[in-house]
């Protein structure tokens, strides 16, 4: 099962000098979840949205829209993230949203052939 924490850091502009940019910060097997938890808040500016696993159920308040298809505000399945953003949910009625694999593969190194052909989700 992988674990994620979502987080935003400093992110300024010009224009907008208070920017916070989201961030997904994978926890790797070999890695203590409260050793990652303590790294990151030891960096300045850095706040921690939350933490998730896969498969773990997330509860979405507004309904939301995603390459022009509206979904409800409902539970969803959270399936993967990944560090640039992106995400694949599941829904009981609408299957897989967001980064779709274009195979099924269950070799550890699928995580990372999948996320070069994902698009962006609502989390940045």
């Amino acid at each position: 099962m992988r674990r994620y924490f979502i987080l935003t850091r400093p992110a300024p502009t010009k224009k907008e000098p208070d920017r916070r940019k989201i961030e997904v910060y994978p926890v790797f097997a070999f890695q203590s979840s409260k050793g990652v938890d303590g790294q990151l808040r030891a960096e300045p500016g850095v706040q921690i949205v939350d933490y998730f696993w896969s498969n773990c159920q997330v509860a979405i308040a507004k309904e939301w829209e995603f390459k022009g298809e509206k979904y409800p505000a409902d539970e969803y399945t959270l399936k993967t993230l990944w560090t640039q953003g992106n995400a694949v949910l599941k829904h009981g009625g609408r299957g897989l949203i967001g980064a779709k694999p274009e195979t099924q593969c269950s070799d550890r190194n699928s995580h990372t052939r999948r996320s070069r052909h994902s698009t962006r989700t609502a989390l940045g």
